[in-house]
């Protein structure tokens, strides 16, 4: 397959937990904190070395209560802002984050299938089951457009096995590799870890548009498997129970 000159495989995998951590909320987080920070640290200069600011157009000095006023609500207000971005930056990074997605295989009916608890999607091959929490109703998609286009959008690793591989580069701690996904702008940089149990025990995936105009970054997440071609504990959502009970009963 084209995927194996990476060192694995992901016909490989039977069954997994897989989480998932959006990096790009930690991005934002640290950069609004760095942000605030240097601004609140030069007013603080500012404010040390008593220099004069202008308010409307009149130099103010620093003896003036209104300076001394200024200055201190500006810093108080800034340093808090710093603190905040502080305090959920460390939240983004050190809260353990729940099960993103649930791939088993179901040896009576020969098929592997994934489940994503929060979206309440069952996917397989064949077809795709979808709730609505909305509108309490489930929807099941058997078209193959439709469900390559699901499995593109929740199953982080299917590009890789579907569609051509570009740039591979081993690195001594990881193997970076690129995939440009057809009728379409995105292309996907996975970072793979080199410590392998039948797939790598993590990656991270960076997804960028690039158009003839503009090329820009939209997401930024990390996967770390679980329990991997070892027995799952979950449970589906019981619409979605009650829908593969009756689409089976067709089969």
């Amino acid at each position: 397959m084209i995927y194996n000159g990476l060192g694995f495989d992901f016909s490989n995998l039977r069954s997994c937990t897989l989480y998932k951590k959006n990096r790009m909320v930690s991005m934002v987080f640290v950069i609004m904190f760095f942000t605030f920070l240097i601004i609140s640290l030069v007013f603080l200069l500012i404010y040390l070395n008593a220099g004069t600011i202008t308010v409307n157009g009149t130099p103010v000095d620093s003896d003036d209560p209104s300076y001394q006023s200024f200055f201190i609500t500006f810093l108080v207000i800034m340093f808090s802002v710093s603190l905040f971005f502080l305090i959920f930056t460390v939240l983004s990074i050190v809260i353990k984050e729940k099960p993103y997605l649930y791939m088993d295989s179901d040896d009576f009916y020969s098929e592997v299938f994934y489940y994503i608890p929060k979206s309440n999607v069952y996917l397989t091959e064949k077809y795709v089951i979808k709730y609505n929490a909305f509108n309490r109703s489930s929807k099941v998609m058997t078209d193959t457009e439709t469900i390559e286009k699901l499995f593109n959008k929740y199953i982080p690793w299917y590009g890789i096995m579907k569609y051509k591989l570009k740039d591979i580069r081993f690195k001594e701690k990881y193997t970076t590799v690129k995939v440009k996904y057809p009728r379409s702008y995105l292309t996907k940089l996975f970072k793979f870890s080199n410590d392998i149990n039948v797939v790598p025990v993590s990656f991270t995936v960076s997804d960028t548009y690039t158009t003839a105009v503009s090329r820009r970054n939209t997401g930024l997440a990390k996967y770390n498997f679980d329990l991997v071609n070892r027995a799952q504990h979950f449970e589906i959502h019981p619409d979605i129970k009650k829908e593969l009970h009756s689409l089976r009963e067709t089969m």
